[in-house]
């Protein structure tokens, strides 16, 4: 256990703001990064998690016994109530991984591109925090690039 914890840099910023710009710069820095939205990702394949989730949201949510997020996130989409049931199942689960991560890295720097920082109060956590910003019009044709949708779905995130 590394008790000389490395200096912690938190990367977030809205949807299409420009977040894996800048830690794909401290990448390039040789500095590992690590994403929440991955962590995550791996976190709803746990099989406690993905009973769970089975339990709340049904069998439906699943393709070929893997979460079907697109799925899922249509379900959450306008639901608050089952999105904070979700969040109250794979947040902790998230940060007990980035602890563990924190906690066996023998790296100087760690950075965390993490979407909801502030949402989560997380903020005091990290040692620097860097909030990424652009344009709502620039973040727009980014998604619209990105996810190939339309834009009406996508505004309503911004």
């Amino acid at each position: 256990m590394n008790f000389n914890r490395p200096f912690l840099i938190a990367v977030t910023g809205g949807i299409a703001s420009g977040k894996t710009l800048v830690s794909n710069w401290f990448a390039d820095k040789d500095l590992r990064v690590l994403y929440a939205d991955k962590i995550a990702h791996d976190v709803l394949e746990q099989p406690e998690v993905k009973s769970e989730l089975k339990n709340i949201f049904g069998k439906e949510i699943f393709s070929e016994n893997k979460v079907d997020r697109s799925k899922l996130g249509k379900i959450i989409f306008d639901n608050e109530s089952l999105r904070k049931k979700l969040n109250s199942i794979v947040h902790p689960q998230v940060f007990a991984e980035m602890n563990e991560i924190i906690m066996l890295a023998e790296d100087k720097y760690l950075v965390f591109e993490i979407p909801l920082l502030f949402e989560l109060g997380l903020q005091n956590a990290f040692d620097l925090t860097i909030n990424v910003s652009a344009r709502t019009e620039l973040r727009i044709k980014r998604i619209l690039d990105r996810d190939g949708i339309t834009q009406d779905k996508k505004i309503i995130e911004i």
